[in-house]
């Protein structure tokens, strides 16, 4: 397959590009943090990699056509790239920070989409998947436009795999919960300041929540998002997947 997957440059987008790799699938890797000449220098794997910022439609559409003439088509578009924003409450935030969450997180996936379509119209296995959130399905004060953002990119991919569904493209979203990576681990620590506690203590807290009593690996989101790009899930579009162990709450 020819991949198109963003904000690969860690968490889970890094895990999914990884994962492709070995599976010997051709990637072409977006995240801004590529304009580091050094970033990645040990990697095993190599792919064809591209500094962009999701939110500059110009850029995108360029960056798309590039890929697709480096791999030579395009199969698959995972649209991951998204940024949390800043944690507080919903009158304090100000036009900027309400549009820039918003930018990145449902106006990047439009972009992409719209550049993407003639090339995933010539594909034999079409398939475009968003990574969204659990927290769409509980609510999380404190982070409104991430959880808007959010919930706006899962209300698109439900309306895609209806208006692409008869071209045979498909259309499904990820929702990830707690992940065990740094950026998880720093939501951690900002738990534990702002509780007053441990990281072990705020980490058995955050859990409590999980019916799996366990954080997620992004191995395990880049697991669904290959099976959701096979010929096995060639049957499955306008679904929205969890991987979380079961996030039952969350505060």
């Amino acid at each position: 397959m020819k991949v198109i997957v963003t904000g690969s440059a860690q968490g889970i987008g890094l895990g999914i590009l990884e994962l492709f790799l070995a599976e010997g699938h051709d990637v072409a890797a977006v995240d801004p943090a590529y304009r580091e000449s050094s970033f990645g220098a040990d990697r095993a794997h190599r792919e064809h990699r591209f500094a962009v910022d999701v939110s500059d439609d110009g850029a995108v559409t360029a960056m798309v056509e590039d890929a697709a003439r480096a791999m030579q088509g395009i199969d698959v578009l995972i649209n991951n790239a998204g940024i949390g924003g800043i944690r507080k409450p919903i009158a304090e935030y100000s036009n900027e920070e309400w549009r820039i969450v918003h930018a990145v997180n449902l106006d990047g996936p439009f972009f992409f989409i719209r550049a993407a379509l003639p090339h995933l119209r010539q594909s034999k296995q079409p398939s475009i998947i968003n990574v969204v959130t659990t927290s769409v399905k509980t609510g999380l004060p404190l982070r409104t436009p991430y959880v808007t953002s959010k919930a706006a990119l899962l209300a698109m991919t439900h309306t895609l795999a209806r208006e692409l569904g008869p071209e045979g493209i498909r259309c499904n979203a990820i929702l990830p919960g707690a992940i065990e990576n740094e950026r998880g681990d720093n939501l951690l620590r900002a738990r534990a300041e702002r509780m007053g506690i441990s990281f072990e203590e705020a980490k058995k807290y955050r859990l409590g929540f999980v019916s799996m009593r366990t954080r997620m690996r992004p191995k395990d989101l880049a697991e669904m998002a290959l099976f959701l790009s096979s010929s096995r899930a060639e049957r499955v579009t306008g679904q929205a997947i969890s991987v979380d162990g079961n996030v039952e709450w969350e505060d």
